[in-house]
């Protein structure tokens, strides 16, 4: 269906809720307690604050996180936008909506995109085949037309023609873009802002940057180049993770039993500052708030920057550490961890997603295609359950 995509970011959007929120008691705080946390009770949508006290009634048919001050919402199939005190400042009257990025949010009317501002003015008419996600990143925004892909500014002009099969949002002055179809496959390569090509349309794979560089497979093995195709770390590795706070987990060499194998950390420069070789690793995770989870035959773990397993392996899922607690998995429920291994949270959950500013986002009951079958809460750092979940 030709708007599948956009659906499947709806609901990605609605699960990943990020919060806003502050606990001066600990080292997790932010600047704002005023953030509201989406919740559904008995099929209708509102919002509650951090301590679980409904601020704006559940009565929307669907809604969204709020993001720049204001939430879109849903009424009778029909999408707009409400402020913090749940007022409605957009009425709802489109087909779907984006949230605001640079000031402008995507809506699509009559089966065209456009885009308007926060006082529901068509800044840019509805004539567009599809408005990529997230919406305007650096001045510009993906949209479709006639079965192409481009980037146009904020006034709505094309400042790079649509000539491309797929396309990203741009990210440090440049965006990959890709030529090709889906069945014979798309080779993906880099432009910057005045849509000149800066690496060559040859990968199979997006070029996804992190922090300057973007992991590359050649001839079966992976490395590292920079924004203008320069490789910084030559193909070597079996397998190789983005750089997150100058380091990267890679697969060194394949172990002696398929999916496992000899792991360890670079940094940027190539240099193995952490050498895993004593034990064989499924994969390891990036390193978040110190640790790193990693997965051995006997399950998931923990290990400092040291190499040293602060938690041993014994979950048979892990997220990372977030806000000091991690979502694991044991006996096929979900719970949360702090960094001692101590159980804060008990394993009932059918998921739970990592904290965000305050809160971690829970689910006693999934709805899979259904999403009117969900039942979803929330908890605090200290366990304390503060929305039961519920649909």
């Amino acid at each position: 269906m030709k708007y599948n995509i956009i659906l499947i970011l709806c609901i990605i959007m609605l699960l990943f809720i990020s919060n806003l929120c502050c606990e001066p008691q600990d080292q997790y705080n932010d600047d704002s307690n005023q953030y509201l946390y989406l919740i559904k009770k008995n099929m209708k949508y509102g919002f509650i604050d951090i301590t679980g006290k409904i601020i704006i009634e559940p009565k929307f048919d669907d809604a969204w996180e709020f993001k720049d001050e204001v939430a879109a919402v849903s009424l009778n199939k029909k999408w707009g936008f409400i402020n913090k005190q749940g007022t409605v400042i957009i009425q709802p009257q489109y087909e779907i909506v984006l949230n605001f990025f640079d000031g402008l949010a995507a809506v699509l009317l009559n089966k065209k995109w456009g885009y308007i501002d926060k006082n529901g003015n068509m800044v840019i008419n509805t004539q567009f085949d599809m408005s990529g996600s997230p919406g305007f990143m650096e001045g510009l925004a993906v949209v479709k037309q006639n079965q192409k892909y481009g980037y146009i500014n904020m006034q709505g002009d094309f400042v790079i023609k649509p000539e491309y099969d797929d396309a990203f949002p741009f990210k440090d002055g440049f965006a990959t873009v890709g030529y090709g179809d889906h069945i014979r496959g798309i080779k993906f390569g880099l432009i910057n802002k005045k849509g000149e090509k800066v690496i060559d349309f040859k990968y199979d794979s997006p070029l996804f940057f992190h922090e300057g560089l973007t992991e590359v497979q050649v001839n079966d093995l992976y490395g590292y180049m920079d924004y203008y195709g320069k490789l910084k770390i030559e193909p070597q590795y079996e397998f190789a993770y983005s750089f997150s706070n100058g380091i990267a987990a890679v697969e060194i060499e394949y172990g002696s039993e398929i999916g496992y194998g000899h792991w360890g950390y670079i940094d940027k420069s190539g240099l193995l500052i952490l050498d895993l070789k004593k034990i064989e690793i499924g994969f390891a995770r990036p390193f978040s708030e110190g640790l790193s989870g990693i997965k051995l035959k006997a399950g998931y773990g923990f290990i400092d920057k040291s190499g040293d397993f602060i938690i041993q392996p014994k979950y048979s899922e892990a997220d990372d550490f977030s806000e000091g607690l991690a979502s694991v998995v044991l006996n096929g429920k979900f719970g949360y961890i702090n960094k001692k291994g101590e159980v804060v949270v008990d394993f009932k959950y059918e998921l739970a997603f990592p904290f965000k500013n305050g809160l971690g986002l829970i689910y006693s009951q999934l709805g899979g295609k259904i999403k009117e079958n969900e039942k979803y809460g929330y908890v605090n750092r200290q366990g304390q359950v503060v929305w039961e979940p519920q649909g």
